[in-house]
């Protein structure tokens, strides 16, 4: 309990978002996109210390499903609590075997918060900057 649940809150404290990570939030939900936060840790404050704590439609953690990422179950409850079918999801994630590797095998989309693609990677798009996501998923949308 001391680690996850106190020692985990206070590191959170310390860590910042990727640059550019809460005004992209802020362009999905502006653009009336339903978006959601899967996590193996605990969410409690963590999402007030990261300042990521805006209008969330689903929020789930390991806990809330009983199983740690990449099994499928987080994914799958993820797409149930959004109200949506899992290839109707776009997962952005920056581990490549827990989050990437995971959602795809439900059939969610995936973006890899990464420098470089993985190799032989299964991500729809790898990138590096938010800025880079908004503008390739923003563009895609006028097409």
């Amino acid at each position: 309990d001391d680690r996850i649940y106190t020692r985990w809150q206070r590191i959170f404290r310390g860590v910042r978002p990727f640059p550019h990570l809460a005004s992209f939030l802020r362009r999905l939900r502006d653009s009336d996109l339903r978006i959601g936060v899967l996590s193996d840790f605990p969410i409690g404050d963590k999402l007030a210390h990261l300042g990521l704590d805006i209008e969330w439609d689903c929020v789930i953690s390991a806990e809330d499903t009983g199983y740690l990422k990449p099994n499928p179950e987080p994914f799958r409850r993820l797409a149930e609590c959004l109200g949506v079918r899992a290839s109707e999801i776009l997962f952005i994630g920056n581990n490549y075997e827990y989050d990437i590797l995971g959602a795809s095998r439900v059939g969610m989309k995936t973006a890899h918060l990464a420098r470089e693609p993985a190799e032989d990677s299964v991500a729809d798009v790898t990138f590096s900057d938010y800025r880079e996501l908004e503008s390739e998923l923003f563009e895609a949308a006028r097409r």
